[in-house]
């Protein structure tokens, strides 16, 4: 199963990501290229790999977009077994095409004010930056419902715990269907 994360930048999609592998060490998580600069505690080839524009237009991608003016994306291969995708709505709902079965969860921060604090304390973007992504994100969250299921992360041990539960779900209703 394709599993596909989604929500605004600053909601803490990688951190429910890395919480989650722990608790289901059976998922993989597909990494996914950006032509970004490494932030701090970045690790390339487990977090993103980091490619100029020019590799970035060379590999054939599931999913691709430009963000905040990087390029992200995805590979297009074959995945085995159950896979994590951590990708903006337009990526989610881009596998969603190409991929019709894929699980689409889309985490929502609890307000704009915890949001904006959240990107503020991360110390990886410009006031002026952060005012886009902050904007980005009130575009993205009336999108919300594009996803399968929708999460808040208010804290991150509900949240995983809630998303670790859609996980099994899923799972377990997919496997009775294929029967």
């Amino acid at each position: 199963m394709l599993i596909v994360i989604s929500g605004p930048s600053g909601v803490g999609k990688g951190t429910v990501i890395k919480e989650l592998l722990t608790q289901l060490p059976e998922l993989q998580l597909a990494i996914s290229y950006t032509t970004r600069s490494p932030r701090p505690g970045d690790r390339p080839g487990k977090d993103y790999y980091f490619v100029s524009p020019e590799e970035f237009a060379k590999i054939d991608f599931l999913e691709s977009a430009e963000v905040h003016g990087f390029k992200y994306g995805t590979p297009n291969k074959e995945y085995q077994g159950d896979v994590l995708f951590e990708v903006d709505i337009q990526g989610a709902n881009a596998i969603k095409a190409k991929r019709p079965e894929a699980l689409t969860i889309f985490i929502l921060p609890p307000s704009d004010e915890e949001l904006a604090k959240r990107l503020v304390k991360r110390k990886t973007e410009k006031p002026a930056e952060i005012k886009i992504r902050l904007e980005t994100a009130r575009q993205e969250l009336k999108r919300q419902w594009e996803s399968d299921y929708q999460v808040v992360n208010d804290k991150i041990d509900h949240t995983v715990n809630k998303i670790s539960e859609i996980i099994k779900l899923e799972l377990e209703k997919r496997k009775g269907e294929n029967k």
